[in-house]
C-alpha cells in the first residue's frame, strides 16, 4: 500500500504540527504513515555543522519524541546522510507518494528542500510543505512603500496587524493528532540507523552532565516551561527582564529553536491565560515583541543570505577588526577581569544557554573593547548555546556590531561596570557563576581590582573601558568615512 512520510526536522513535537496533522489525515486514507528525522550533515550548508551544545539538544529531543511516538504505538525512524539520498531510496523501497514537511526559512536548507522536491518528483511522490515554526511567511509582509522592512517597529507593527486582520484562526494552534496510523513493516534504507548512531553525543565531553542539570529538553519541557513562566516570569517583565539575576525571562529560545512549541502556542496560552494583579499592562506586550524579533530575524535573512558572514551595511567591511586569539580565548573562557562579563560567559558554558542582557554585554565587549570581528562571537555561541540559531544568531551580532538591519548606534558601548550594577545591583548573579568572587560584597563585587588585596583567582581586567571605548569610537570613525566615501 502506497505510504506517507512525515518528514520531522526543526520541528519536534506533535501538537501544533500542521504537517505532522496533515500527513496523518493522509495516511488514515492510504498505506500508513512513516515518521522520520534524517540528519543531514549539509542541512544548513557547509560553515555550520550542529555547535557541540545543539548536538546534545538534539540528541536529548530525539530520544524524546521517540518516546511520545512509540506511545502512539508506533517508531520514530532514523537516518543519518544527505536528505536526498535518504528519501529517494525510502520512496523507491516503500511506495511512498506523499511527503510532508514544514518549511525551514535558512537559504541552503530552502535550496537543499528544492532540490529533494525535484529528486522526489522524478520518483511519482507529491512533496507537500507547510507554514509551521513562524507567525508569518518571511518575505510576506511589506513596508508602506511596498520594499521589504529593515526597520523592527513598522514590522513588528505590520505583522501584528497582519495576525489580528486573520481573526482568532490564525493564531489557535492545532491538536495533537488523535491517533497515528503507521505504515506496516517498514524495512530497512539508505542511511538508516538508530540514535546512538547518530555520534550526536560525545561521552568525553560530558555534556550529558552539565546541561542535563538545567533543561527538561522536549515538548513536555516546553509546556512545563510555559506554565512556569506564566505563574511566575510574566508579573514585571517589561521592567525586570533585562535582571539575570531574577526570574523574570521565559527561557523558551531552545524550545523554539528545535520546535518543541511554536511562537503561535505560546502567543495563544498568553492571550487565555487570566492577568494577575502584579502584573503591568507593558508586560504582555513586551514579552511579545521578543517573539517579534526571531520573526525579524528570518526576515533580515531571508532578505539577505548572507547575513551570517557579511556585515549588512558594506561599509563596516572597513572597521579595523584586530586578530587577538589570546584575547579572544580569554573572553570564551571568562577570564576579562570584568565580573558581569565573566558570570555572562560562565553561564554560557555551564548551561548552553545566556540571560539576554549578558548576550548584549558579552558581545559588545568582544566587538568594541577587544575590536575581535563579531564573526568570532559569533562562531563561539554557534557552538556553545543550546538554542543555536542562524538567523536570531546572526542577526543579534549584527544589531551590537552595529553592522546590521535596526542595528544599535555604534557609538552605544555597554560599560561593564555600570551594567552590573544596574542589572545585577546586589552582585547575586556574579556569586552565583564566579566562585572566586563570592566572598566579596557589594560593591567592591564590581570592580574586584581596585581592592587593596585583589581576590586570589580572578584576573585583572584584559583592558581598560575608557581607553577601549576610545579605540573602539576610533575604528568606527574608519566606517563612517567609507559610508560617506
Amino acid at each position: 500500500m502506497p505510504a506517507t512520510v512525515f518528514w520531522f526536522r526543526n520541528d519536534l513535537r506533535l501538537a501544533d504540527n500542521p504537517g505532522l496533522l496533515a500527513a496523518s489525515q493522509d495516511a488514515e486514507r492510504g498505506g500508513g504513515l512513516i515518521l522520520l528525522y534524517i540528519l543531514d550533515p549539509q542541512e544548513l550548508g557547509d560553515d555550520w555543522p550542529l555547535g557541540g551544545a545543539a548536538q546534545w539538544w538534539l540528541a536529548q529531543a530525539l530520544d524524546d519524541l521517540a518516546r511520545r511516538v512509540r506511545s502512539f504505538g508506533g517508531q520514530l525512524h532514523i537516518a543519518k546522510g544527505p536528505a536526498e539520498d535518504v528519501l529517494t531510496d525510502l520512496a523507491q523501497r516503500h511506495s511512498v507518494v506523499r511527503l510532508h514537511c514544514n518549511r525551514s526559512y535558512v537559504p541552503a536548507t530552502c535550496a537543499r528542500d528544492a532540490s529533494v522536491k525535484r529528486a522526489l518528483a522524478a520518483n511519482g511522490v507529491e512533496v507537500i510543505t507547510h507554514q509551521g515554526n513562524v507567525l508569518v511567511e518571511p518575505g510576506s509582509l511589506r513596508s508602506r512603500s511596498g520594499g521589504p522592512f529593515k526597520v523592527f517597529t513598522p514590522f513588528w507593527k505590520t505583522l501584528v496587524a497582519e495576525l489580528e486582520s486573520c481573526g482568532q484562526a490564525a493564531l489557535t494552534p492545532l491538536p495533537e493528532p488523535g491517533r497515528l496510523r503507521f505504515a506496516k513493516q517498514v524495512g530497512a534504507f539508505r542511511g538508516q540507523c538508530d540514535i546512538r548512531q547518530l555520534g550526536l553525543v560525545d561521552e568525553r565531553a560530558r555534556w550529558s552532565e552539565k546541561l542535563g542539570n538545567h533543561w527538561q529538553v522536549g515538548e513536555e519541557g516546553a509546556q512545563d516551561r510555559l506554565d512556569s513562566f506564566l505563574q511566575a516570569g510574566i508579573a514585571g517583565y517589561a521592567d525586570l527582564r533585562n535582571r539575570p539575576d531574577l526570574a523574570h525571562v521565559s527561557r523558551f529560545s531552545p524550545y523554539l529553536r528545535w520546535g518543541h512549541i511554536t511562537p503561535r502556542q505560546i502567543w495563544n496560552r498568553l492571550d487565555q491565560a487570566p492577568s494577575s494583579a502584579a502584573e503591568s499592562p507593558r508586560d504582555r506586550a513586551v514579552f511579545l515583541s521578543e517573539l517579534g524579533w526571531r520573526e525579524f530575524s528570518y526576515e533580515l535573512l531571508h532578505q539577505f543570505p548572507e547575513l551570517p558572514r557579511a556585515n549588512w551595511r558594506p561599509a563596516f567591511d572597513a572597521y579595523p577588526w584586530q586578530e587577538n586569539t589570546s584575547a579572544l580565548r580569554a573572553w570564551q573562557e571568562a577570564r576579562t577581569g570584568y565580573p558581569l562579563v565573566d558570570a555572562g560567559m560562565r553561564q554560557l558554558w555551564q548551561e548552553g544557554w545566556m540571560h539576554n542582557r549578558l548576550r548584549m554585554v558579552t558581545a559588545s565587549f568582544l566587538i568594541k573593547h577587544l575590536q575581535i570581528d563579531w564573526r568570532a562571537g559569533q562562531a563561539w555561541f554557534w557552538d556553545t548555546l543550546v538554542d543555536a540559531d542562524l538567523a536570531s544568531n546572526a542577526a543579534s551580532w549584527q544589531w551590537v556590531a552595529g553592522s546590521g538591519a535596526d542595528a544599535a548606534p555604534y557609538f552605544r558601548i555597554f560599560n561593564p561596570i555600570t551594567q552590573a550594577k544596574k542589572f545585577d545591583p546586589e552582585g547575586r548573579f556574579i556569586r552565583r557563576n564566579l566562585p572566586a568572587l563570592r566572598e566579596l560584597g557589594t560593591p567592591e563585587i564590581f570592580e574586584p581590582w581596585s581592592l587593596k588585596t585583589p581576590p586570589k583567582g580572578y584576573p585583572p581586567p584584559l583592558v581598560e573601558h575608557g581607553a577601549a571605548r576610545q579605540r573602539a569610537l576610533a575604528g568606527y570613525e574608519a566606517v563612517r568615512q567609507a559610508s560617506e566615501g
